[in-house]
């Protein structure tokens, strides 16, 4: 499995394995980046079963902010520099990947259930990442696409997913063109891979949500579940969409 921080909080990695009966391993981690997806989609073996996040967050997060720590990989290398990244980003990355080697895990983690919201760890920026398109965006998305091509010429089979964010934070998206950008990118990932469809609508009564970003516990678990009633059934490469149910009464 591989995603950024709403996949490592949202999925139970342990309760998935069991469910589905094999070892499950994953790269998912806060903050991973499209060179962590890049070193994931050249490390997983030949006709692996794959669970793979779409995040939003990595097609627009800062180089800075990005995770970014998964080993030195010529491939990742490679694709970077193809998509327009410049000698100083890629020394910034090969730095920060001197001493360290792809993290794959079996663990995952969750937060606890709360009536109320607690605050994003960087509120400020999330809220300011809308105002404007970043240069990079089309790159990033490129790249994410790369890394899709390698693991179906790997003959993998690939359960891509959405995780939503809390109702507040996708009406304050909507009002930005970056949703028109994320949602162009959607359908020309399923139109490239001829990706048939389907979606799971989640009920927020109980507040599933930890933040603006990431599920709760209780979203974890209702994450996990269809997830895994999912991919026991899994013959050929789907994309599957999360939404989250709102009660305008």
């Amino acid at each position: 499995m591989w995603g950024d921080s709403q996949a490592y909080q949202g999925v139970n990695v342990n309760k998935l394995s069991l469910a589905l009966k094999r070892e499950v391993y994953s790269l998912a981690q806060h903050g991973s980046g499209v060179y962590d997806l890049l070193v994931f989609s050249d490390k997983v073996p030949e006709g692996a079963m794959v669970l793979l996040q779409i995040p939003k967050g990595a097609q627009k997060r800062t180089i800075y902010l990005d995770r970014n720590d998964s080993g030195l990989n010529i491939f990742a290398f490679k694709s970077l520099w193809e998509n327009n990244y410049s000698l100083f980003d890629l020394l910034y990355i090969a730095r920060n990947n001197l001493f360290t080697i792809p993290k794959f895990n079996k663990f995952s983690g969750s937060w606890k259930h709360h009536e109320g919201l607690h605050d994003n760890l960087h509120k400020k920026l999330l809220f300011e990442s809308y105002k404007q398109i970043p240069d990079y965006i089309f790159d990033r998305q490129n790249i994410i696409l790369s890394s899709i091509r390698k693991l179906i010429n790997k003959k993998c089979i690939i359960l891509l997913f959405d995780i939503p964010f809390h109702p507040t934070l996708q009406e304050f998206e909507k009002k930005s063109e970056l949703k028109l950008i994320f949602n162009s990118f959607e359908q020309k990932m399923i139109k490239e891979f001829n990706l048939p469809t389907d979606s799971i609508t989640f009920n927020n009564d109980q507040n599933i949500f930890f933040d603006l970003t990431h599920f709760n516990v209780l979203g974890n678990n209702m994450l996990t579940d269809s997830l895994s009633s999912r991919l026991n059934k899994l013959k050929f490469n789907k994309y599957l969409k999360f939404k989250i149910e709102v009660n305008n009464n």
